[in-house]
């Protein structure tokens, strides 16, 4: 099974795709880095 594009995941469907597959450090740590820029750029 091929894994989603993190980068171009819409941060909302990003985040309960990390709920659904916990174990999943990758997708978490791209929301991470997504969360970070939206609060570097505010």
């Amino acid at each position: 099974m091929n894994k989603p594009d993190f980068m171009t995941m819409p941060r909302v469907q990003l985040r309960q795709y990390i709920l659904d597959h916990r174990e999943d450090d990758e997708a978490f740590q791209t929301y991470l880095s997504a969360l970070k820029l939206v609060h570097i750029s505010r």
